[in-house]
């Protein structure tokens, strides 16, 4: 059976050559990998299998988890010290699957990813964006993950709720609003979402400033600098 990861080489070399820069420069940073795997939002066409081809879909996904470990086993070895696991799932209105359909086919995948790469003692993070509190027990505690990447604050994640739901069990990362908050809001709008974020997710350990997905270009760079500013004013009051 070929268990060989499916990400080309140079990405490898990528990654290698990134973390020699770290050890040169002196930092000792995690190293954060992505190894996003089991699709849903980007399904195309299987989507409708989840009623029309389940054992296909079974089948898919079984696949797409060996797939994962391969390829995140290797990142291990390389040193990562977390793993995004999982993918893009929902929207503001919700998962867009049932919540049964991601506790049958989606959240014993995430589970078998996470229990075989924490063998390696690395983290593992489930990802999404979109609003997931319909799954939120499925997708943060029964998959066995570490952490829960991606918290969309637009679309109704609220930090200090996530915090007083299950902040003694997961670290959450984020929760910065890169939709509207940094994209159209003010200087004075940033600095304040980057303590509203602070406050929110304290207490407990388990929270790591980040934003609510990728920096994009539309994020404007004087908002965003601006809430960096923000964190290191508050901590050196």
């Amino acid at each position: 059976e070929d268990s060989n990861p499916s990400v080309p080489e140079p990405q490898f070399y990528v990654f290698r050559r990134a973390k020699e820069l770290l050890k040169e420069s002196g930092n000792e940073l995690a190293i954060f990998a992505p190894v996003y795997g089991i699709p849903v939002a980007t399904l195309g066409g299987r989507l409708e299998w989840f009623h029309t081809n389940q054992e296909g879909l079974h089948q898919y996904y079984d696949d797409c988890t060996k797939n994962v470990i391969a390829t995140a086993t290797k990142y291990a070895e390389l040193g990562a010290d977390v793993i995004g696991l999982g993918g893009d799932l929902a929207a503001d209105m919700g998962p867009m699957i049932s919540p049964k359909h991601y506790h049958e086919f989606i959240m014993p995948q995430i589970r078998k990813q996470a229990d075989e790469l924490h063998k390696f003692g690395v983290f593992v993070n489930n990802t999404t964006d979109g609003d997931v509190w319909s799954i939120l027990d499925d997708f943060l505690i029964e998959t066995h993950v570490d952490g829960f990447g991606e918290i969309d604050i637009a679309a109704g994640m609220d930090m200090a709720k996530l915090k007083r739901e299950c902040g003694d069990r997961i670290c959450f990362v984020g929760n910065l609003d890169i939709r509207w908050t940094f994209t159209r809001g003010t200087i004075d709008d940033c600095r304040k979402a980057m303590v509203k974020c602070i406050e929110d997710g304290w207490g407990n350990g388990g929270h790591v400033i980040c934003t609510s997905n990728i920096v994009h270009k539309d994020v404007k760079p004087e908002n965003f600098l601006a809430a960096i500013d923000a964190y290191h004013d508050y901590f050196d009051k």
